[in-house]
């Protein structure tokens, strides 16, 4: 149960807490007082306390467990991973990583090593674009993560590594990636993929030289004057002009509309990511089959 109030409203601010009876009525179950707990959410310890009290109930501590994962703690520090990180190391070291046949432990080893992460993460939810903390990244490490250094000693140099370790497994991850246009104020123009299997600055590479605005979104080009507004001189003839005639044919195909711009990933045929999906190929890269494990 969660609260929210002040010192002059107490009873305004627990009604809906202590109509029981009406609970009970909507959710057809029976409320165990003695086990439930009340969390003040920006309220004043005697304010819970009397709150507790009246309702006959213990007050919640922050941090709390919720289904399984700790809440209420800063999970940028090292420290809240713990509990999950021992999670791990006491289901890996019980009885039956001893006693199970080599084709078994590497059943167990997926199951634990997916589950208790891929959960976690779950309930932290990743920022969205135009958060804050998504603009503190770019900021950063720009806009583009390929050329981006990979010797730095960050969390972020510390993914880019594994991606690259990926592509030299021969699973490029990003290829699979997608922007879909809505607006196009979220996807770039030149280096987003959201029309052909690669980039226009790859497709059209003498065009992209003479832009001078690389960074610009689809919403602007498309809603300026023309295209080539922002190059540096007009296309001439030749491989110039073959290949403004395909972007320009490309650029009068597109429709915005007021949705906003999405990834998608094509791994599938629906366009949705899946992390099982990614999961499955990077388990068939990393570990082997358990017929090779008992070989």
């Amino acid at each position: 149960m969660t609260c929210l109030g002040n010192e002059i409203d107490i009873c305004g601010s627990f009604r809906y807490i202590i109509n029981y009876d009406a609970i009970e009525a909507m959710l057809w179950l029976k409320i165990n007082i003695q086990k439930s707990q009340v969390l003040g959410v920006g309220v004043p310890r005697n304010i819970v306390n009397q709150a507790a009290s009246l309702i006959g109930c213990a007050v919640m501590q922050n941090p709390f467990r919720y289904l399984g994962v700790m809440v209420g703690d800063s999970m940028s520090r090292k420290l809240a991973w713990a509990d999950t990180v021992q999670k791990l190391r006491s289901r890996l070291s019980k009885w039956k990583v001893k006693t199970l046949s080599i084709g078994g432990r590497l059943s167990l080893l997926k199951s634990v090593l997916g589950a208790s992460p891929l959960y976690n993460m779950s309930i932290y939810k990743v920022p969205k674009d135009g958060s804050l903390w998504y603009r503190v990244i770019q900021a950063l490490y720009g806009a583009s993560f390929e050329l981006h250094s990979v010797n730095q000693s960050s969390i972020l140099c510390s993914i880019l590594r594994e991606m690259q370790v990926l592509i030299s497994k021969g699973f490029d991850f990003v290829s699979h990636c997608k922007k879909r246009v809505g607006d196009g104020h979220n996807t770039r123009f030149w280096y987003d993929s959201w029309v052909f299997d690669q980039p226009l600055r790859v497709r059209f590479p003498r065009l992209f030289s003479l832009e001078t605005d690389k960074e610009s979104t689809i919403a602007s080009k498309l809603g300026s004057s023309s295209v080539d507004a922002s190059f540096r001189r007009s296309v001439r003839d030749g491989v110039e002009q073959h290949q403004w005639d395909d972007l320009n044919f490309v650029s009068h195909s597109v429709t915005l509309s007021a949705t906003k711009d999405r990834w998608i990933c094509d791994l599938n045929g629906d366009g949705v990511f899946r992390v099982k999906e990614v999961r499955t190929i990077l388990d068939d890269i990393f570990l082997p089959s358990a017929a090779d494990a008992m070989r």
